[in-house]
């Protein structure tokens, strides 16, 4: 984990270096070195290093390898064996290529098309000082942040927002068009962010600047599957996982620091400390626990895995961890409208991390993504293996084979828009929108957008992953900047590996549920070095208690965050409070909306009040183009 900087005038005038250290003094605190900034002509480049690996106390960036293309980058490659026989090179022992190294040779054999040759978690910004053209890049999965913005003559890219609003390139102003739909669980638009005029870089994308113009090329949308042996036995499909999971260990492996793991005695943190320890790496277990909770104490379990792996264990107590916790939390954590309710968490494992030395820590994010599975009969129907579906019905619920497996159809067959208008016409709800939302006819709620891929397995997989990395990349960004930026440590999550993901969709989804439960081919895999408690465990650690109790108890965050919302044109404030106030009361399981109204309102509160954002007084609720109707979707 590191910082980068890009400063560009697009008419090619000489920039001042000093103009550019605001934006990279922003993110001094992701290093452990003095920030650098190097000139050249138009381009202005900035590196802030916190070396994680053996290979990066080395790179001393921004650098060049061939006096033409200069780099800065964040990230670790993956393939540097496998890069270095493609390009030509030799990794002699005793010798130190670094990763920088080794990605500028690859921009300069393959050009924009080096991307497509680099495995590993890296964003990247090259400058190529003989053709004045500046590339800006990211992996498929894309989680570390990259953010650009266009200001007149001039083109920035950073690795935070804050980096954009000091020194003034930007005015820091809410996103109103982003604000609504996040409220409505909406689909945003590409690349925006909550801030007005700031852009971000996705994973899979390729920025150009180059003669005054700028342009973003995808080269990776979604999981690129393959065709699997059809009838492959579920011991296969184990045996694969294994062996993947073990290189994505392996390559996260490969660190000069201190390692540690976020161990909570489930299925995903479990499997990741004992394959750490099968290759020789026992690291520290971070375990939390509230003691005043009923979910959220999973000590025995982990209790079991520390004590079969031999490892050192850090308890750590959050019982000041509630969400929106004002203990754990300043008002500049909410620098954007979503914050996780486990937020007060991460930053006490951060924490804890940063206090016992660890510099790299590993978490089991992505399992819940890729490993669950979707109900075995609606897959075998999907994947037009009907004889096992209607066995699967028979044995299920002898006494109505017959629905269950016309239900299982009809989900599996029938266009989601389709069955959504069923829906209606028979008096149900369809897809929600919020009710204190007023949504514009062309916006595509969430749920109805994934759901509605029709028949095509690539349509719903892009769907599918579009839907993940903007839920998912909230969280793990919002982490990335106050959780383990601030306590210079990184997270490493191996279930994001990308081998991984992709094996992992092309296996059809009833196969991850061969034995009937959810995640078999992970417990399957755990069987061999875990005790079984753990694969057979059925049970897993809830945050719901600490997230509605931490909404009660942080009442003048919460009321503030409230009001501040309440006058946003858009919102109908009645229904905030009612709904609000309804979740406070009866703890229903209808959370998300009524957080994200928290958590929104807490970031406008950061805002002096703009008035395009802010509705005038007697102004109705909404802009003309806005209606209070359900979403229509395409």
């Amino acid at each position: 984990m590191s910082g980068i900087l890009a400063l560009v005038d697009l008419r090619g005038d000489a920039l001042d270096i000093e103009s550019a250290r605001p934006h990279l003094d922003a993110i001094a605190h992701r290093g452990d070195r003095q920030p650098v900034l190097w000139s050249g002509g138009p381009a202005v480049l900035g590196h802030v290093n916190l070396p994680t690996t053996a290979e990066a106390e080395h790179e001393a960036l921004p650098a060049t390898f061939d006096g033409r293309h200069w780099i800065t980058w964040d990230g670790r490659l993956d393939n540097r064996d496998d890069l270095a026989r493609r390009l030509g090179i030799q990794l002699r022992a005793g010798e130190v290529t670094t990763d920088a190294e080794l990605v500028a040779a690859a921009y300069a054999q393959w050009g924009t098309d080096f991307v497509e040759h680099l495995l590993g978690d890296w964003a990247v910004v090259i400058w190529d000082a003989h053709e004045r053209r500046l590339v800006c890049a990211k992996d498929p999965l894309g989680w570390r942040s990259l953010y650009w913005a266009k200001q007149g003559n001039r083109l920035m890219a950073g690795t935070e927002p804050r980096q954009f609003f000091a020194g003034g390139f930007l005015e820091r102003r809410p996103n109103h068009d982003y604000l609504l739909r996040f409220l409505a669980d909406a689909l945003q638009q590409p690349n925006t962010t909550c801030y007005d005029g700031l852009s971000e870089l996705l994973g899979g994308q390729v920025l150009t600047a180059h003669r005054g113009c700028v342009s973003v090329h995808t080269y990776w949308d979604r999981p690129r599957t393959r065709r699997l042996p059809r009838g492959a036995r579920p011991e296969e499909y184990v045996e694969e996982f294994r062996a993947l999971f073990a290189e994505a260990m392996r390559a996260r492996l490969r660190t000069n620091r201190k390692v540690g793991v976020f161990l909570s005695g489930g299925l995903d943190s479990s499997y990741i400390a004992a394959i750490a320890a099968e290759q020789g790496t026992k690291p520290l277990a971070f375990t939390v626990f509230n003691p005043a909770t009923r979910w959220m104490d999973e000590r025995n379990y982990a209790a079991m895995v520390v004590d079969h792996l031999g490892l050192e264990q850090q308890l750590v107590d959050i019982s000041d961890g509630w969400s929106l916790s004002s203990a754990v939390l300043g008002d500049e954590t909410f620098d954007s409208p979503a914050q996780p309710p486990q937020a007060p968490a991460h930053v006490a494992l951060a924490r804890a991390a940063a206090a016992n030395g660890v510099g790299v820590v590993f978490g089991g994010e992505g399992a819940d993504e890729w490993l669950t599975g979707m109900p075995a009969i609606e897959s075998e129907v999907r994947e037009l293996r009907l004889i096992s579906a209607w066995r699967m019905a028979r044995t299920r619920r002898k006494g109505n084979a017959s629905l269950l497996f016309a239900r299982a159809a009809y989900s599996a067959y029938l266009p989601f828009a389709l069955r959504n208008r069923i829906r209606e016409l028979r008096g149900r709800q369809g897809c929600p929108v919020q009710p204190f939302v007023n949504t514009h006819r062309g916006w595509k709620h969430g749920l109805t957008y994934e759901l509605a891929g029709g028949w095509s397995d690539g349509e719903r997989l892009r769907r599918t992953w579009v839907l993940y990395r903007q839920h998912a990349g909230l969280t793990i960004g919002w982490r990335d900047r106050w959780a383990f930026g601030v306590n210079r440590n990184e997270l490493r999550t191996p279930f994001n590996d990308l081998r991984l993901v992709e094996f992992l969709a092309s296996v059809p989804e009833s196969e991850k549920r061969f034995r009937g439960r959810r995640k078999d081919i992970l417990r399957e895999a755990e069987y061999a070095v875990l005790p079984r408690a753990i694969p057979d465990r059925d049970d897993f650690g809830l945050y719901s208690e600490l997230l509605v109790d931490g909404a009660r108890r942080e009442s003048a965050r919460r009321e503030a965050a409230l009001a501040a919302l309440a006058r946003v044109d858009g919102v109908d404030r009645r229904a905030v409070r009612e709904e609000v106030d309804r979740w406070l009361a009866d703890d229903h399981e209808g959370w998300e909306p009524n957080w994200r109204a928290i958590t929104a309102g807490a970031w406008l509160g950061t805002f002096p009040a703009p008035a395009s954002l802010y509705r005038q007084p007697g102004q109705r609720p909404g802009p003309a183009s806005m209606k209070r109707k359900e979403v229509i979707t395409q």
